[in-house]
């Protein structure tokens, strides 16, 4: 899931480039500029489209992280739950804009705040060593 998101923000950006070839054109050509306000519509939407499909990504592998993290008890609940929140707000999020209900960046700052907050724990805490046996608590 990293490397569809990966992959879809690093072409949504390079079509971003595509822009100053088509400005470079707008500025030489004097006849009908119509088809590059167009296409300069298109390759913005792409770009636009492309991000929430990356969101929607993330808030998938942010989701199932989140559970495993929950489940072992790896770091503490509260990040583990922070992760989840933040993943299905995300994937949320993504989903209404993708179907045409435009939503602010604002449902953005859990899963922020869970990357952010995630990693610093891991760097000076680390993963919690007495791990419960999965296996037998299942069951």
């Amino acid at each position: 899931m990293i490397t569809l998101e990966g992959f879809l923000l690093t072409f949504g950006s390079i079509s971003l480039l595509t822009l100053t070839v088509v400005s470079k054109q707008y500025s030489t050509d004097v006849v009908d500029t119509s088809y590059l306000h167009l296409l300069g519509s298109l390759v913005k939407r792409y770009n636009s489209l492309s991000f929430d499909v990356a969101m929607l990504s993330l808030g998938s592998g942010g989701f199932i992280l989140g559970y495993f993290l929950f489940q072992s008890r790896a770091v503490p609940r509260w990040i583990a739950v922070l992760g989840i929140i933040g993943s299905v707000l995300l994937f949320g999020r993504s989903l209404a804009v993708l179907m045409g209900y435009p939503q602010g960046f604002a449902l953005f700052l859990p899963i922020t705040l869970f990357e952010f907050i995630f990693p610093i724990w891991l760097i000076i805490k680390g993963f919690n060593q007495k791990l419960p046996d999965i296996q037998s608590s299942a069951v």
